[in-house]
């Protein structure tokens, strides 16, 4: 096991289940209806679809979740229809799953021994309050036998066969976010909306653009509050089976929360979508989401973390989804800003979104899937599949949804097959996308890069804008007249990354290779809010999933890269005096090294401060002077900070790339 051996926090809420081991086990199975905290000492099942109705969900450092599938859902151990485990976070509510990289928050099955602690955080047996589940009878299956064992087979002995961590998914329904931004479903201009207080019939006409800032005006009437909310959905009617989904400006229910599925007494807190692009839904930082992607029903599947209409108060950074039956990560509208996720072994897209999605997202990764035993049931479909609204999709490809769906993507590296389909990275339906600084290393593509239809001939025309994309495939791939960048470097012989061998002990190795271009890509600024990084990829010499991730603990991953970076020295402001920080130079750095540093003045959200390089104080171009003339002694004086109150703390983390 590569992870070391973390210290559990966790938070309780539900009934204690007794096990064998001696770990602690909490059972939840009821939702969560003020501030509650999950702490380090426990190891949590989530025996249900568990809603966070209202309150703040606070998971400490190192807790480990553990969820159940349908099967193990139901009464009698056969039901279908029975709901899997899930975390579902309604408008209403936040979550605060702030880990660290020695201590990550890990959500995963229940019999997944990959984990800090081992077999023992695995409960010997548990209730969900229907019905008592055993170990080696009701779970605990060995992967390359389908025979119910002792506990499910998750070794890797050298290279990876089926049956080892990578052969599994679909085994809980996945982790879930709903914020109040806005969204471009059931926004249509000119058209009507349902009466939000009795959902009966249209009585007004719906939202324009009149000032043409790309979001809806204000909706007539305004949706009355509920729990003294500027906007919250209406429960449906007792009885409604299908209750109209145009409450306001702009929403819908997040993919498999339907009522129809989750029924009409919940369905409210799977609602998402509202008037509030600065939506704080929380934090979610070094997390690892595990083995999810449960269909609910056909065509209703949860992905491995499902951002539905979240704002710019929420932090996304530092998240690996790993094994999701369907994708990685799927945005639902919203505005928001995410760095450092990382997608591997998905068996649909890596990362998906649609519906008026807009944000700025810097650092993402992908190990794609090859399909079959190996990753799953299905076969892998894109690396990147983004939408304009669903209702431009689907009806016509004329009409106004807004907002529109703009994503901007700043140092990616995609490993990826072409899995017998097409192009890679897909964008249509009116979406804009730019993507700035992509390494694109195929393993057997044949077909090009992008798959871009903007849909000219309807009044919201997409742009694809792309620099600096290094990839192997030969290819640019199917780009419309109105793309734009045309500065891509094609580097279609040998490899981009130092290697890309999927399944394999040691075979991912997501480092850019020295000799390419794209170590030492150039670029002469990069958009408010995003780090400065002159070269192309996500992971340049470091391998940033070391130490905390199941691609890791797994032993795909390569024992290579810088290492992690330590912070010593002054860390406080105050009105006359800004912050400073000072280390050494890591293992393994080497001229060519930069470092991002990042500030945060709570603990849970973090701003980019700059960006230097070691003895950089003549430095050319955008990188930051070092204020240590001394190789290998780095100091970076912080004078971007905000003025604070004296004897304020201001934290700072940086990575070394």
């Amino acid at each position: 096991m590569k992870l070391k051996k973390l210290l559990g926090v966790l938070g309780v809420c539900g009934a204690l289940a007794g096990s064998a081991n001696a770990v602690t086990f909490e059972v939840i199975t009821s939702n969560i209806t003020a501030d509650t905290r999950w702490e380090n000492d426990k190891v949590y099942i989530l025996a249900s679809l568990v809603f966070v109705e209202a309150g703040t969900l606070t998971i400490e450092p190192g807790t480990i979740i553990r969820g159940i599938d349908n099967i193990q859902a139901g009464p009698d151990g056969t039901t279908p229809a029975a709901r899997p485990g899930g975390l579902i976070i309604s408008q209403t509510a936040k979550i605060v799953a702030n880990g660290t990289p020695d201590r990550p928050i890990i959500f995963t099955s229940i019999d997944d021994p990959n984990v800090p602690g081992g077999t023992s955080t695995i409960p010997g047996s548990f209730s969900n309050g229907t019905r008592t589940l055993t170990l080696g009878t009701d779970y605990g299956e060995d992967t390359a036998t389908g025979v119910l064992g002792a506990v499910m087979n998750y070794s890797d002995a050298g290279t990876v066969t089926p049956g080892a961590p990578y052969s599994i998914n679909s085994r809980w329904s996945g982790l879930i976010i709903a914020g109040e931004a806005f969204v471009g479903q059931n926004t249509v201009i000119g058209d009507t909306i349902v009466n939000p207080t009795t959902q009966v019939g249209t009585v007004s006409t719906n939202v324009a653009d009149s000032n043409a800032d790309g979001i809806p005006d204000a909706a007539a009437p305004a949706v009355p509050a509920v729990g003294g909310g500027a906007f919250a959905p209406i429960k449906a009617t007792p009885g409604l089976t299908d209750p109209p989904k145009e409450f306001s400006l702009g929403g819908d229910f997040l993919e498999g929360l339907e009522p129809s599925v989750v029924g009409d007494d919940e369905y409210n807190f799977g609602f998402y979508g509202g008037v509030n692009d600065d939506d704080d839904s929380g934090c979610v930082r070094w997390v690892s989401i595990r083995y999810s992607g449960f269909v609910l029903e056909s065509a209703k599947e949860l992905q491995g973390i499902t951002p539905g209409a979240i704002g710019t108060g929420t932090e996304l950074e530092w998240i690996e989804t790993i094994l999701s039956s369907d994708d990685g990560a799927e945005f639902f509208g919203g505005k928001n800003d995410t760095r450092f996720i990382f997608a591997h072994y998905c068996d649909d897209d890596s990362f998906d979104g649609d519906e008026g999605y807009r944000g700025q997202n810097q650092f993402w990764s992908v190990v794609q899937a090859d399909g079959g035993s190996l990753s799953g049931t299905g076969t892998p479909d894109e690396v990147i599949e983004f939408d304009g609204a669903e209702f431009q999709k689907a009806v016509n490809k004329t009409t106004l949804v807004i907002p529109q769906s703009d994503f901007v993507i700043y140092n990616m590296t995609a490993l990826t097959n072409e899995n017998g389909g097409g192009n890679q990275i897909d964008a249509d339906d009116g979406a804009d996308l730019t993507i700035r600084g992509l390494a694109f290393d195929g393993r057997t593509m044949t077909k090009g890069v992008f798959d871009f239809d903007p849909h000219v001939d309807g009044i919201q025309g997409g742009l694809l804008t792309y620099e600096d994309v290094y990839e192997t495939t030969g290819s640019i791939g199917d780009v419309s007249p109105s793309a734009g960048g045309s500065t891509s470097t094609n580097v279609a012989a040998g490899s981009l990354v130092e290697s890309n061998v999927p399944y394999t002990s040691g075979g991912i190795d997501q480092r850019i290779k020295p000799a390419s271009p794209a170590f030492t890509d150039a670029v002469a600024t990069t958009p408010a809010g995003l780090v400065y990084a002159p070269y192309a990829g996500c992971q340049r010499q470091n391998t940033l999933t070391r130490g905390w991730t199941l691609l890791d603990a797994g032993g795909d991953n390569a024992a290579t890269g810088v290492s992690r970076v330590v912070v010593t020295g002054t860390a406080n402001s105050s009105v006359a005096t800004r912050p400073a920080i000072a280390f050494d130079a890591p293992a393994g750095s080497t001229s060519a090294t930069v470092y991002h540093i990042f500030r945060s003045t709570n603990g849970c959200t973090w701003v980019p401060a700059g960006t230097i390089a070691d003895n950089s104080a003549a430095a050319a171009g955008a990188l930051g002077a070092d204020a240590d003339s001394t190789v290998g002694k780095l100091q970076f004086n912080d004078d971007a900070a905000p003025a604070l109150a004296a004897g304020v703390s201001v934290s700072y983390y940086v990575v070394a790339n």
